[in-house]
Formats: C-alpha cells, structure tokens, sequence
C-alpha cells in the first residue's frame, strides 16, 4: 500500500476508501487515527504529530483550515509562488504537515 501513496491526497483517497469498505478500519480511525494510518501504510507517523478525524454526516459539513504560513501570520507579503501553491492546493510547504508526508515518504 505505501508504495501507491506519492501524495497527501493519494493517502487521503486511500484511508477514506477504506473506511468505507471496512467498518473495524473506520472505528480504528476514529478511536486511535495515527495507528490506523500507521496500519494501513506500513509507516509510523512522527511522534509529535496529532491526527484529528471528524466524520461527517448528511447534515453536518466539516472544513479544515490548514496553518497559517509564517509569513502570512505578518512576517510579510507571500511571494508569488508561495500564493500559487497555496491557491493551485499544493499547499505551503511550511505548515507542520510536511513533517507527515515526509514520515510517509509521500509529496504534500
């Protein structure tokens, strides 16, 4: 399975898709979400690292709100390709996330 994950959105696609074909997988998430990851990809995730897992409903829509880059906290103006990472989705590779992708060896 790790070697299909090359980005956070493959290892994203990958936990949902199993969280919804296999129930124990799901409750694992929710109960202990860094073993399941680490489960799942063969990898343990860093051990500073918190996972947070909110699972939605019909009704209930969850957004996540990644970390403020340090120079949009007011060290700064962005550079433009600081904004065209950030707009195109590829996010900012300063934010505390990268720390997982690089655990997992995978491109954030």
């Amino acid at each position: 399975m790790a070697d299909e994950l090359k980005t956070r959105k493959d290892l994203e696609a990958a936990v949902i898709m199993r969280a919804w074909k296999d129930d124990a997988f799901r409750r694992e998430l929710l109960s202990d979400p860094k073993a399941a990851i680490a489960r799942l990809t063969g990898k343990p995730l860093p051990a500073g690292v918190k996972v947070v897992v909110h699972e939605e409903t019909a009704t209930t829509l969850h957004l996540c709100l990644p970390a403020r880059p340090a120079k949009a906290a007011g060290a700064g103006e962005l550079s433009d390709a600081e904004l065209e990472a950030v707009a195109g989705g590829g996010g900012d590779p300063t934010v505390s996330l990268v720390n997982v992708c690089t655990s997992l060896q995978l491109a954030c």
